[in-house]
């Protein structure tokens, strides 16, 4: 009754439906919750999400149970602003039978009908079906004694059957749950089954020792849990000298816990990385001390006994483009020779290649501007175009040595001085100081 939310014996579900060859049983189970929640004022609103939550199946069987229920017109929908209202249908179904309660059948058809299925029910189906019809019929003062009709009890009351006498004889139209829909199933039950674990004594050294590290803002398992429990076993195996063979004191231990927690929360040591930093802050003082199940560090208390943490590194911020154009032309050079136009997001120490690319292009224009031919105008595209051939005239146009350029190339001291002067003075753009002066002199 803990994990019933409506505290109800049972599910009022009219027979003709649970029976129509059109419906699953899942269907009249769908139909019964919307009928209970369906008011005179105010009718269903409840969400696919919360059905599904109640009947411990999935979103998508309620939504193709609702379609069915409307399609076979048992109740009715509509749409009011981003509401949907579910409502039973009390004019009739597509057959014609009327729903309000229970269904008058003929009683022997009635029995007929529930021994055909009985054997077919799913073992969620249990106890009283038409226990209010029996005893209506009893009220109303028939000439038969009322131990006679409690004889006859099972006419109206169906009779509970163990699930090991069932036998399947016909094909039910219900869904088989994948072995992934079982644990997911145990895991819900699991959920509200708190299991007690006998903790092992906590002397006061452990005490201190987990006290100490939730004031250095790390958490623990919560109490009469098996974490919990391992966290005490590992804590006390360090004193004890039972976990690597070696005692550790409490000042040693509280000397690397300190070292993690610099490592964890404080953003001027390694790792640099905020997710992997967010990682250290979860974890518990179990895995701190050993964990044997990761990939990567297998115990930080004996990595941060034996060293200190490292400072971060300068992480490069991206710099001010100021010669936008320029900068996403000499980037496009770059994807199209070298990475095959490949679509491939750039870092910010790329990024800043490219912008001290452009920004140097710009600069070494501007002081050479004397020593340019007077009859040559080149645009942007045209010296980011000199800049890449300047590359590969210096490291040669065979595959394998454009594969080895990176994006440092474009912006280093080495092509701007070097390659670039020297390519463009051999396309005749850029003179010496002295040819320049003999050129015009005549």
């Amino acid at each position: 009754m803990e994990q019933n939310p409506f505290y109800l014996k049972f599910f009022v579900i009219p027979s003709e439906m649970f029976f129509d060859e059109n419906l699953s049983h899942v269907d009249s189970f769908v139909f019964s919750v919307i009928n209970m929640l369906d008011g005179i004022d105010n009718h269903c609103y409840a969400s696919n999400g919360y059905l599904a939550k109640v009947l411990e199946v999935s979103r998508e069987t309620i939504s193709s149970s609702i379609s069915r229920l409307v399609s076979n017109q048992y109740i009715l929908k509509k749409i009011e602003g981003n509401k949907r209202i579910l409502q039973v249908n009390k004019e009739g179904n597509k057959q014609g039978k009327v729903i309000k309660g229970f269904i008058q059948m003929d009683i022997e058809k009635q029995t007929q009908q529930q021994e055909k299925h009985v054997e077919g029910l799913s073992k969620w189906i249990r106890g009283v079906i038409h226990l209010d019809k029996y005893n209506k019929y009893i009220e109303k003062g028939n000439n038969s004694s009322k131990e006679e009709l409690n004889e006859n009890a099972s006419i109206f009351v169906q009779p509970v059957v163990p699930s090991s006498e069932l036998s399947i004889k016909g094909k039910l139209r219900r869904r088989v749950l994948t072995k992934a829909q079982l644990i997911k199933s145990a895991a819900l039950v699991k959920r509200y089954q708190e299991e007690v674990v006998k903790q092992p004594r906590i002397s006061p050294p452990v005490r201190d020792l987990l006290e100490y590290w939730i004031s250095l803002n790390f958490k623990l398992p919560s109490e009469n849990t098996k974490s919990f429990s391992e966290c005490i076993k590992k804590v006390k195996g360090l004193l004890q000298g039972t976990l690597f063979n070696q005692k550790f004191s409490v000042e040693v231990i509280k000397e690397s816990m300190n070292k993690f927690a610099l490592c964890a929360f404080d953003d001027s040591f390694e790792p640099s990385n905020l997710a992997y930093k967010k990682l250290l802050q979860r974890m518990t003082v179990n895995s701190f001390i050993d964990n044997p199940f990761t990939t990567g560090e297998k115990s930080y208390f004996l990595k941060y006994i034996k060293e200190d943490p490292q400072p971060a590194r300068i992480v490069e911020k991206p710099l001010e483009d100021r010669n936008p154009h320029l900068t996403k032309k000499v980037q496009r050079i770059y994807r199209k020779n070298v990475l095959s136009d490949s679509h491939i997001e750039f870092n910010v120490k790329e990024r800043n290649c490219f912008v001290k690319a452009s920004q140097r292009i710009v600069e070494f224009f501007k002081e050479n501007r004397n020593k340019i031919s007077s009859h040559v105008t080149l645009s942007d595209d045209e010296k980011a175009q000199y800049l890449w051939e300047a590359i590969v005239a210096d490291t040669g146009e065979g595959a394998g040595n454009i594969r080895k350029i990176t994006p440092g190339w474009f912006c280093s001291d080495v092509t701007f001085h070097h390659r670039y002067p020297a390519y463009l003075t051999q396309q005749g753009i850029l003179f010496f100081e002295e040819e320049f002066d003999n050129l015009y002199s005549h």
